[in-house]
């Protein structure tokens, strides 16, 4: 369905939001060129892309195959870990480990033989959920989601102690956290409801307040799933269904541009680079019927593009109890 710069206004509870959408062959302005092909694996469920600015290597992940790749510019190769099971995120913490959220729990893992050792796991995680997206604030503490069909869903906070507290609970899919570039705001989306929140973020205690929505996605766009943020305080976000990137300005909850994929879902996407300004994409090849297959041969790859805008860098975890 092509949208010839749609407006759409969205009158919600807490504020006014206009949407406006690109067509499918409007050019990109934040983009120097189409999206290229990184590699030619092809993921079941890529995710969890992250740039490691320290190692300069781009982390992210398949779910469905429980695996963890490292990619690296420079080499042009991809190394990849087993990790015995589904795999929902991942955050850097030295030149050695990362910490996953699997599962069964959170777990460091050891990158020169892929061993892995116990961290924590809530309670309120069933047999039947799995951890889903997350990233790591700007004091190291670590933020991921679980799943779950029936809003029994949480959104976690592992804080440097190792502690894990529930801070929001009815969630279905946890996906998108991130940090506005002064640490001030965490934008956060749980997928199914088609809505991006802004929360207050108080830097020095974790604590997240003043929730509000700042985007509300038309079904016709597809379902926010992953996301990062410019330099500029413009979030990117990939859209599941919706075949692309799109730029969203949070202030205004007006949708900028949309960056092209050759792949129905788009999952996630991170700044990467020296300069920070390559957009790696990742994508799956499931979610698709027979026809919808054919028509995205490449579904599944990991693509990037070169930008005129700039990330910001992630965060690493701090864990106190490191036994590096």
């Amino acid at each position: 369905m092509k949208i010839n710069l749609l407006f759409i206004s969205i009158l919600a509870g807490c504020g006014f939001f206009c949407l406006s959408c690109m067509t499918n062959n409007q050019s990109s302005p934040g983009s120097d060129s189409r999206v290229s092909i990184v590699s030619d694996h092809k993921a079941k469920l890529g995710e969890g892309s992250l740039w490691d600015s320290k190692r300069q290597i781009l982390y992210y992940i398949d779910i469905e195959e429980g695996i963890l790749f490292e990619y690296d510019p420079v080499t042009d190769k991809i190394v990849s870990h087993k990790t015995g099971r589904k795999v929902g995120t991942v955050v850097p913490e030295s030149d050695t480990t990362v910490v996953l959220a699997l599962q069964d729990g959170i777990y460091r893992m050891y990158l020169h033989n892929d061993s892995l050792e116990f961290i924590a796991r809530p309670s309120s995680l069933l047999d039947n959920q799995r951890f889903n997206d997350g990233k790591c604030d700007p004091l190291g503490r670590f933020w991921v989601g679980s799943m779950a069909s029936s809003k029994s869903a949480f959104l976690y906070c592992l804080d440097n102690e190792a502690r894990i507290h529930e801070i929001l609970d009815s969630i279905s899919i946890s996906n998108g956290i991130i940090w506005s570039p002064d640490s001030s705001k965490m934008y956060y989306t749980d997928t199914p409801t088609g809505k991006i929140w802004q929360f207050d973020f108080n830097k020095s205690d974790g604590s997240i307040s003043g929730r509000k929505i700042v985007i509300e996605v038309p079904d016709s766009l597809g379902a926010p799933d992953g996301m990062t943020i410019d330099s500029e305080g413009k979030l990117w976000v990939a859209f599941w269904g919706g075949s692309g990137v799109y730029q969203c300005d949070p202030s205004t909850g007006e949708i900028l541009q949309k960056i092209e994929v050759p792949a129905k879902n788009v999952t996630s996407c991170a700044f990467g680079g020296p300069d920070l300004d390559i957009l790696f994409i990742t994508t799956a090849s499931i979610g698709m019927n027979e026809e919808e297959t054919k028509q995205y041969p490449d579904a599944g790859k990991l693509f990037s593009i070169k930008m005129k805008v700039k990330g910001i860098p992630s965060n690493y975890i701090t864990l106190a109890n490191k036994s590096l």
